[in-house]
């Protein structure tokens, strides 16, 4: 049967084209379409493979059956991906300064300073930094809030704050900022 195979950015720029029809085997699944692919274009070998796989406009998971005809989207990471290739769940690895620094873990009194939090977890290989800032609601309980009083068990934020942390590096090879404000 007949496909065809939208590329998008790395991937798209590989092959030099948005798209390209694919004979497949029949019984061929949405996650089947990658090795394929590979196989027959060398040039994708050492490129990170799709996040997600569309079919005819519809995210579906790995083991959806492919007909005739299908389009097939391969969805490459957003920020491009990385130069290191994936590691074996498919997450995109970064070479060079992946996890690199220690995170950054405080409790402050002050105001949060977003940029120092940002200059902690920038480097040259991330495509992105997310920040999330938590704000006071305007209404908790049913009732108006005023003002909040930032209070915290110091010792055990710190540890809870370093095993969260850790447990993001461990997991995804990030660097890390926590910062909270306790009074």
């Amino acid at each position: 049967m007949q496909i065809t195979v939208r590329l998008f950015a790395v991937h798209r720029e590989a092959l030099g084209t948005p798209a390209l029809t694919l004979t497949v085997p029949d019984g061929t699944t949405a996650g089947d379409v990658w090795s394929l692919l590979v196989r027959q274009h060398p040039a994708l070998r050492d490129l990170v493979p799709p996040t997600a796989v569309a079919v005819n406009d519809r995210v579906y998971p790995a083991e959806h059956r492919l007909a005739d005809g299908d389009q097939v989207a391969l969805l490459a990471p957003v920020s491009g991906g990385s130069s290191g290739g994936a590691d074996a769940g498919g997450h995109a690895t970064a070479s060079g300064s992946r996890a690199a620094s220690a995170p950054l873990l405080e409790l402050v009194r002050d105001p949060i300073r977003t940029d120092a939090l940002l200059d902690a977890v920038r480097h040259p290989d991330a495509g992105a930094v997310v920040l999330f800032l938590g704000t006071v609601r305007e209404r908790s309980r049913g009732r108006h809030v005023r003002h909040l009083e930032y209070e915290a068990y110091e010792a055990l934020a710190r540890s809870e704050m370093a095993r969260i942390a850790e447990h993001a590096i461990q997991r995804w090879g990030v660097r890390i900022a926590l910062v909270h404000r306790t009074g």
